[in-house]
């Protein structure tokens, strides 16, 4: 019985959490930006800083959210296209080597042996804007390049596009940094409402596992059920 009152209470906060798994976490300012993208694919970028100085740089991190499992260029895979960032190059600013996701063993039904994936499907590169970079807005242009794996085999070529807002201030301009990067992604943010549900649930579940517990004691029934 204990355990059933245990569910009644518990299953809002699971319900909660898988709904907001699925739900793209729109940025406001300086949260993390996501571009919404067609097939339940989206990507959500962070910078480090929300105004960048000219002579400065800035770390950036791409999020690939909403894919199957993705081989990475760690640990490439023979006959699948690993997660690639591919950048536009664009005047003032110098782009640096794409830092790719660390990779785990993952069996797969079509392969013999262990398949190494990415962890998390999160990239980061340094942007930097060189000492007469124009002020002002720019936008950032890339896309992803990836296949996926899953059990039943490996995907047709997929590319999602990428768009990184970047506002430049002159040198004697305060720079803000971002406060909320690193990102997180929508699974993080979900995970971390679902334990905040699940704790502020305990004061209502012990009164009743103790008071299923002395109605079980006082009626004989069996409390392990």
């Amino acid at each position: 019985m204990w355990r059933v009152m245990l569910a009644l209470v518990l299953l809002p906060a699971i319900a909660s959490a898988q709904v907001m798994d699925v739900a793209p976490q729109r940025g406001d300012g300086d949260t993390p930006r996501q571009s919404q993208h067609r097939d339940n694919l989206w990507v959500e970028t962070a910078q480090s800083w929300e105004l960048l100085r000219q002579g400065s740089d800035e770390k950036i991190t791409v999020l690939l959210i909403g894919a199957a499992s993705l081989t990475t260029q760690r640990s490439p895979v023979q006959g699948v296209i690993p997660l690639t960032l591919q950048l536009d190059s664009v005047e003032g600013f110098v782009i640096g080597a794409v830092q790719y996701p660390r990779t785990v063993q993952r069996k797969f039904s079509f392969r013999t042996g262990m398949t190494p994936v990415a962890q998390r499907h999160e990239l980061e590169f340094k942007l930097g804007a060189s000492e007469d970079a124009p002020i002002g807005t720019h936008i950032l242009t890339g896309r992803l390049i990836f296949q996926t794996i899953t059990d039943a085999g490996v995907s047709p070529v997929r590319q999602v596009q990428v768009q990184i807002p970047v506002t430049i201030v002159g040198r004697s301009q305060k720079a803000v940094r971002n406060r909320h990067y690193p990102s997180r992604t929508a699974l993080d943010r979900t995970d971390g409402v679902g334990v905040f549900l699940r704790v502020i649930s305990l004061p209502v579940l012990l009164p009743l596992m103790l008071l299923a517990s002395i109605v079980c004691a006082a009626t004989g029934q069996d409390c392990s059920c």
